[in-house]
């Protein structure tokens, strides 16, 4: 999904950026100078393990708070269906509640994620992308750029969070 972004992304491309894409789980990509950066093994920026503190003030993997897993199992979890999740990336029928609760965790972990790949690696941008509707797409990058803000920032230059342009398809 990365090198898609890379390749057939619209507007101004970053040199340096790290990439995430919501899908089943959450994965991520790496760009730096301009290409697309694997790593020894080809895994690099695979951002689902990286440890991110929950709600509850203890650490979890990204990927269990910043997934369509986990709102699966959410709405799983309230006695709903969450197959519509997985059919149309831009219809999604998600109780209101639930999806904010969501939405919360999700860009908390994400900010959390992001100062600390920051920390490693002067990032010009960070890119948010997946299989959901565009409209979540923009609320969860406004609420993950404002996430970032609220965190101790000291010593570092933030990159500047913004939507993905290939979309659901990226992968």
């Amino acid at each position: 999904a990365c090198g898609a972004e890379l390749v057939f992304g619209t507007g101004d491309k970053p040199r340096d950026f790290l990439y995430f894409y919501f899908g089943t789980f959450i994965g991520g990509g790496l760009v730096l100078n301009g290409q697309l950066f694997l790593g020894r093994t080809g895994n690099a920026a695979g951002v689902g393990p990286m440890p991110v503190q929950g709600p509850d003030g203890r650490m979890r993997r990204l990927l269990e708070v910043a997934s369509l897993a986990s709102l699966a199992g959410e709405i799983e979890a309230a006695g709903e269906s969450a197959d519509h999740l997985w059919e149309q990336p831009d219809h999604w029928q998600v109780p209101e509640h639930l999806l904010e609760c969501w939405l919360t965790e999700a860009t908390e972990g994400l900010a959390s994620a992001i100062l600390s790949a920051t920390t490693l690696l002067e990032l010009e941008a960070v890119l948010i992308d997946g299989w959901m509707p565009p409209a979540i797409r923009a609320e969860i990058t406004a609420r993950t750029a404002a996430a970032l803000q609220r965190l101790d920032l000291s010593g570092i230059t933030p990159p500047l969070v913004r939507e993905g342009t290939v979309g659901a398809q990226a992968r």
